[in-house]
């Protein structure tokens, strides 16, 4: 039967030497060495010697190793750790029939029994892992994962067994990343996609020298955290282990592995061997760290095992000699032989790969614990409580919390601002009543109420419909909101446009034959056809091309849509829609252009123009918030959207009708309040002067204080004739005025925006022909004074500030307040004979430089006149 008493060896090629690994893999070396123990209970005759060669940890140091045992006559190796240099050891050895074992190398390649005849191992390949892994995510109740692997044999082949596995479970593979190992520094492409993918679970399969580097990266990037898992297979298991050899090693690193879960095959056996070996170890070497923590040290150990039984197994069949001598015809099946290791049960399948049972470890804080058992049927048993990188059990889920694209009536900021839409409205509604008990002013007319009430309405309805786009759309809603939305703003700009429209054609028709087609009735009705031809529109839509929600769904974003059944047709009647509105923005600005200069009530013109500038600004970015989608801004949008809203329809309304009810509300206190006071410290009086029959104005100065009135030149004596002064208009001649009036009044450039009252010498030149504003040192600012000419010049008598002149000029308009009515009258008796009294005067009558017929017609018409 062959030489007995033979002595085998049995060569252990390991990395022994290579930094990361050495210290792990001399301990793997020390258990193997130990199994010399374990022989005799194998083969009772012959004796076995592992010799332990440096491996080097890469492929042509690892051959120089395999040759060094093949020339001491070495039966079979054990080794390497790596599959990258397990496999062209296999392929090598196959020359000498060499047996070849590994407690670590799991790809897939090496199962190919065609290339590697001789190869077998002691831990469960690639395949088996990554079905166990998928087995064990779906029992975590994860279906969406992403996939972060080398693009070695070993990463290749376990990220491909898991992705074939999941895709039968169910499970899908949002991101499938592959790296060079080793080579690879910059992860960001990587790690990008996988935070773009809409999974907060990544599988990765690759060493932990990567590991490292790649753990830094993805805490930068946010990918490590309380919402993240990390699972890898069996290599992470020397993670920690890694980390003194590599470089800028901190705290950090050991942290970043918080929460990682990783398979590897059942490590230890509750048996006789697994405590003899237990036993031996802790004697030679201390009870620290216990073998069965030696990562791969028990699979190395069956590896021993497996060997010895194998060549026992020959040498029964073909005697010592043959087998020293490679003189043997044997395959794998006559090789492999079915035993009990210390690792538990091993048995093999047709390729020589062990069919086993995986745990699942959990790592924390440096800490590894075992938390999970897929069984050999591939159930999931529970056996540890797991800490996840949040440092409690509780599961993340796979996906990140979706986000909601649409606002809800539950969200803060929408309470806030429906909060503000309301009370807006309810200010509208208290402004509108409050101008109703003030209808018969004659501001109030001058503007007429009926308009200002329409203008009002549509600034509601604008606000009402912002309401509807809340929430969960409805079919009402779909078309609703934009309905109401468009008849408000046509209200607001058909009646800008129709009032403007009149003042401009009465200004354009000098000779003001007949006015009957800008009455009120004719503007309503042109505003009513504007309102109709909408209608019109958003009727044929709804018939023809109606819209209804539709929910849309993706991995990171809930959101919804109104969509409409026939996508040409709704893209036509939007875009008539549009730009129908946006002519009617643009007729508004281009009669309160034409209009601006036109002195008319209360500058209505003025505001209509500010207001439509606003609007159309307001208008361009609104637009762009409403059809340039940006999806993971859609919420954004629409906040920005209706923060613009609510500012145009509050500056609108303002503009309108609200500065109207601020004046009158004003002027009602003041009227209340008892006098007091003014800036100025003269006394002025009036009194006749018996001139040729006729009473002229003069002042009489109480002081020479800054602020009183004196008079430079007195009127002609009886019987005589005013001189003649420069600027002064043919109407002079009716009454003799002073020529030189001074004195120091709160003044305001109501031209202008946010001007305040400032403290102001008034010079009135009568015979000069000027009006000289001049500021206070103190207000002035280094601002100089400004020269009105009396020939360009208007004034209103009786505007709403109270005790107050205004002065038109071209391209200005200041209010000049006085002290007392007695004080007011006295400038206006002297402005009446040198300066044109306003086309908009509010008490009535016909101005000295107006067209016949003009004042009376246009005090008659609101919104112009009286």
């Amino acid at each position: 039967m062959g030489v007995h008493a033979a002595n085998f060896k049995i060569g252990v090629i390991l990395p022994t030497s290579d930094p990361s690994m050495g210290a792990i893999m001399t301990n793997v070396s020390r258990a193997i060495q130990l199994a010399t123990a374990a022989a005799p209970s194998i083969d009772s005759v012959n004796t076995y010697t592992f010799v332990t060669i440096d491996s080097g940890f890469a492929r042509n140091t690892a051959i120089d190793a395999l040759f060094a045992a093949v020339d001491l006559g070495a039966t079979a190796i054990i080794g390497e750790y790596a599959s990258s240099i397990s496999t062209p050891m296999a392929l090598v050895g196959h020359r000498w029939k060499l047996w070849h074992c590994s407690g670590s190398s799991t790809s897939s390649d090496l199962s190919k029994k065609a290339l590697f005849p001789y190869f077998y191992r002691t831990m469960e390949d690639d395949p088996q892992q990554g079905k166990a892994m998928a087995h064990f995510v779906k029992s975590m109740g994860w279906t969406v994962v992403n996939s972060l692997a080398g693009s070695d044999s070993y990463g290749n082949s376990i990220s491909q067994s898991f992705m074939s596995n999941a895709a039968a479970q169910g499970i899908s593979v949002l991101s499938n990343q592959v790296f060079t190992p080793g080579t690879t520094t910059d992860f960001t492409m990587h790690l990008s996609a996988i935070a773009a993918s809409g999974s907060n679970v990544i599988m990765f399969t690759g060493y932990p020298e990567d590991a490292v580097l790649i753990f830094r990266q993805a805490k930068a990037m946010g990918l490590i955290g309380p919402s993240w898992v990390w699972i890898s297979p069996e290599s992470m298991a020397l993670y920690e282990a890694s980390l003194p050899s590599t470089p800028g090693t901190t705290r950090d690193d050991v942290l970043n592995a918080n929460g990682m879960l990783y398979t590897y095959p059942v490590a230890s056996a509750d048996n006789d061997r697994f405590r003899a070996l237990r036993a031996a170890y802790s004697g030679l070497y201390g009870p620290t760290p216990d073998v069965a923590e030696v990562p791969y040290a028990t699979a190395f150990y069956d590896c021993a095992l497996a060997t010895m039984y194998g060549i026992k197994r020959l040498v029964d069949q073909f005697g010592a000699t043959a087998v020293l001598n490679r003189n043997y015809n044997a395959t794998l099946n006559d090789f492999l032989t079915p035993f009990t290791g210390v690792s538990g049960e091993i048995t093999y399948d047709a390729n020589g790969n062990r069919q086993g049972v995986f745990g699942v470890y959990n790592v924390y804080d440096g800490q590894t614990s075992l938390v999970y058992e897929v069984g050999a049927d591939r159930s999931v048993t529970r056996v540890g409580t797991p800490k996840f990188f949040s440092g409690t059990s509780t599961v993340p889920p796979d996906r990140p919390p979706q986000t909601i694209l649409y606002p809800r009536w539950s969200d803060a900021a929408v309470q806030v601002l429906a909060a503000i839409r309301g009370i807006l409205i309810l200010l509208f509604v208290v402004t509108l009543a409050y101008l109703a008990t003030k209808r018969d002013q004659p501001i109030v007319k001058n503007l007429s109420f009926p308009f200002l009430a329409s203008i009002t309405i549509g600034c509601i309805l604008v606000l009402v419909s912002e309401f509807l786009v809340i929430d969960v759309p409805t079919r009402f809603s779909c078309h609703g909101g934009p309905w109401i939305f468009a008849i408000g703003f046509e209200l607001v700009m058909a009646s800008a446009a129709v009032k403007t429209y009149r003042v401009w054609k009465i200004f354009e028709n000098r000779s003001l034959a007949k006015l009957k087609s800008i009455s009120n009735h004719a503007l309503f009705t042109k505003v009513g056809l504007v309102l109709l031809f909408q209608s019109i529109v958003f009727i044929i839509w709804i018939a023809a091309f109606p819209s209804s929600p539709q929910r849309f769904e993706t991995i990171l974003y809930v959101y919804y849509e109104c969509v409409a059944g026939h996508a040409t047709g709704y893209v036509a009647m939007s875009a008539i829609s549009l730009v129908y509105n946006i002519f009617l923005l643009l007729v508004v600005c281009f009669f309160a252009y034409k209009t601006r200069n036109v002195m008319t009530g209360f500058k209505e013109t003025v505001y209509v123009l500010y207001m439509a500038q606003n609007v159309f600004l307001s208008g361009i970015l609104v637009l762009a918030f409403s059809y340039i989608r940006i999806l993971d801004f859609a919420l954004g949008a629409f906040f920005i959207r209706q923060l613009l809203v609510i500012y145009a329809v509050f500056f609108a309304f303002m503009a309108m009708v609200g500065r109207l009810a601020w004046a009158l509300w004003r002027q009602s206190a003041a009227a209340s309040l008892p006098p007091s006071a003014s800036d100025t410290s003269s006394i002025i009086k009036t009194m006749p002067i018996a001139t040729s029959g006729r009473t002229a104005v003069t002042a009489v100065a109480g002081s020479m204080a800054p602020g009183g009135i004196k008079r430079s030149a007195s009127a002609s004596p009886a019987g005589g004739e005013p001189g003649t002064t420069g600027g002064l208009s043919p109407s002079a001649s009716a009454s003799l005025a002073a020529t030189h009036l001074a004195g120091r009044f709160p003044v305001k450039n109501t031209s202008k925006f946010l001007t305040t009252w400032k403290r102001t010498q008034v010079h009135l030149h009568a015979q000069e022909g000027y009006l000289v504003l001049v500021p206070d040192s103190a207000d002035s600012k280094g601002k100089a004074g400004r020269v009105l000419k009396l020939g360009h010049l208007q004034f209103e008598p009786e505007p709403i500030t109270p005790n107050c002149i205004e002065l038109l000029y071209p391209g200005a308009s200041y209010l000049v307040q006085y002290e007392s009515p007695e004080a007011r009258a006295v400038w206006v008796n002297a402005l009446t004979g040198v300066a044109k009294v306003s086309e908009r005067r509010s008490t009535g009558g016909t101005s000295a430089n107006a067209p016949a017929g003009t004042s009376s017609q246009l005090t008659s018409m609101p919104g112009v006149g009286k």
